[in-house]
């Protein structure tokens, strides 16, 4: 995408004061000079990034870009080109005549509903966002500090904060959140436009009936009257069997009789606690046969024991064996039966659980179909009692506006449903294991070439080659491997940062795919270079200008550099008697 910016004019931003200052955008070396304070960086960069994204270039308030002394009518205004289309933006702060105006070829668009829905819409033919034209639309005093002088570490967050890799992870979660709201939103948009349709179709048919009553009043108010009768009929018949229905299940719910499943384990507890004393009974019967089958002594006082004496014994205990048999039995029976009464009691209680679930299900039918019933009551007697007294017209209307509702709707879910194949696309990118090394493999390659092209360019005999690491390595062209940064001059230094900085902004470009033809180096020139390296410098940026293919213009803000130094265009920012800044044009 191809970005040239035309013209800038600006009225109350910052020290700019009530009188409109027009500034055309030219290609070549430009200098901005004036002295601290004069509003040399408000020129370009704060009105600039006003005008495309409404927010200031610096870290301040909105509000503040309003000139202290007017408070009031703050304008900025701009031409510029994308690609083969040619653009306007006119924009206000507390000022009455104009709030924002965009125009694409002339033709002044339609602004939407919100401020962000407008600015969104004019990113969209920018092309990138307002931290993406932060990085590459100037070099900054405040982004200088030099790069080769920070820590591996360090170097690859500036670097991952610089190409906003950093935020991948922001990005992703954002993107996860995102989509689901839109697919929230999305699925209510659906109701909404199933809801809103339909209205309209039930709003289409009412108005096609009213036209009708209206050629043919009474003859469609009797059909009408019939029809009513006749759903009513209807409905009463069905309130009459759900009626019988709910009697039926009633009857039937008070019929079956549960017994108290408490009571019902009880009883087979102590069944089951009867038959466990039996079993033990029996065991121990048979632990005493044993016994006297086994000795001649009484196991309990120790004397002998006779024949006569044995054999009673044994037949007392095999009494109590047979017995307790005979009593385990009945038992058994017992709890059979009383297992098989719990088995009944809970079908029972199942079935009653069942119908009185049936009888809430009918008795709610029954209750809204009543509901109904008197909803048709009423329309039958209005109906009866009506005379035709309707404003169509008003119904249209309200239809129309209805329609656009829907069509609203429609469009906006049209758009929803790109946002979330978007957003599907976003997280799929994001969610892709292992991204960051990815993006770190395709773009240090790059930003070694880039570097090394402005290294040459500024006629430093060195190559410098980041790994993925950033950890960097100097060469010079003699041969010399493992180079410190700080073994050059503050000049030379000065054109490594510069190189480096350059290089971050083309590779920022090419990440974008947007192309400018504006550069703004701001202060960045105003120390640590004797005015040797500085001349030099200049002229490589000079070069820059003439090996691009395109219309670029370089402008350099600086209370430092002076016009002797042959600048294709010198302005001069400096306040008047009022305090207020103007542009002076030096011959």
């Amino acid at each position: 995408m191809q970005f040239k910016f035309k013209s800038i004019e600006i009225k109350n931003l910052l020290s700019f004061g009530n009188q409109i200052v027009s500034f055309d955008f030219t290609e070549g070396m430009v200098l901005i000079t004036g002295d601290n304070g004069v509003g040399k960086s408000s020129l370009l960069l704060d009105a600039i990034s006003f005008l495309l994204y409404d927010k200031p270039y610096r870290d301040i308030n909105k509000n503040d870009l309003i000139n202290r002394t007017n408070k009031k009518d703050l304008y900025v205004g701009g031409e510029f080109s994308v690609d083969n289309h040619d653009y306007i933006i006119r924009r206000g702060l507390k000022n009455k005549s104009v709030d924002l105006e965009f125009f694409i070829d002339g033709v002044k668009q339609e602004l939407l509903s919100t401020k962000s829905l407008n600015q969104a819409e004019i990113i969209k033919h920018i092309g990138i966002d307002y931290k993406m034209f932060k990085q590459i639309i100037s070099l900054s005093i405040n982004y200088n500090k030099p790069f080769l002088s920070l820590p591996a570490g360090e170097k690859r967050e500036l670097i991952e904060k610089f190409f906003n890799i950093d935020v991948i992870a922001k990005m992703l979660k954002k993107a996860k959140d995102d989509l689901k709201t839109l697919n929230m939103n999305k699925k209510l948009l659906e109701q909404s436009i199933d809801t809103v349709a339909t209205v309209i179709a039930k709003d289409k048919k009412h108005i096609l009936e009213l036209e009708k009553l209206k050629s043919n009043y009474d003859t469609d108010t009797n059909t009408k009257i019939t029809e009513l009768q006749n759903e009513l009929k209807n409905k009463l018949e069905y309130a009459k069997e759900l009626k019988q229905e709910g009697k039926d299940k009633t009857s039937e719910y008070k019929k079956i009789d549960i017994r108290d499943m408490n009571e019902l384990d009880s009883v087979k507890n102590e069944f089951v606690k009867l038959k466990n004393k039996l079993e033990y009974d029996i065991e121990s019967a048979e632990t005493i046969i044993q016994a006297l089958s086994e000795n001649d002594v009484c196991p309990s006082c120790k004397s002998e024991l006779t024949e006569e004496h044995k054999f009673n014994e044994l037949y007392t205990q095999n009494c109590i064996i047979s017995n307790a048999k005979s009593e385990i039995t009945v038992l058994d029976y017992k709890i059979s039966s009383i297992i098989n009464d719990i088995k009944i009691n809970k079908d029972k209680y199942d079935s009653k659980v069942a119908l009185s679930y049936d009888i809430k299900s009918v008795k709610s039918k029954y209750i809204s179909v009543c509901d109904e019933i008197d909803t048709m009551k009423r329309n039958l007697e209005d109906t009866k009692n009506s005379t035709f007294d309707v404003d169509i017209k008003s119904l249209k209307r309200e239809l129309k506006t209805t329609t656009d509702k829907h069509k609203l709707n429609k469009m906006e879910f049209l758009t929803i449903k790109d946002d979330i194949r978007d957003a599907e696309r976003i997280r799929d990118i994001l969610s892709d294991s292992g991204i960051k090394s990815y993006i770190f493999s395709q773009l240090i390659p790059v930003l070694n070439k880039s570097v090394n092209y402005y290294l040459d360019l500024f006629e430093i005999p060195i190559l410098i080659e980041f790994d993925k690491s950033m950890s960097d390595t100097i060469t010079t062209l003699t041969g010399s491997k493992n180079v410190s940064y700080y073994s050059f001059s503050e000049g030379e230094k000065k054109k490594i940062d510069m190189s480096i900085l350059l290089s971050f902004i083309d590779v920022t470009k090419k990440i974008a795919n947007w192309n400018c033809n504006l550069l703004i180096i701001d202060e960045l020139l105003d120390s640590s270079i004797d005015e040797d390296g500085l001349d030099k410098l200049l002229n490589s940026l000079s070069l820059m200008i003439d090996d691009n293919s395109s219309e670029i213009g370089i402008y350099i803000i600086s209370h430092r550099l002076k016009s002797n130094y042959e600048f294709d265009s010198v302005l001069k920012v400096e306040k008047n008697k009022n305090g207020f800044s103007t542009i002076n044009k030096i011959e």
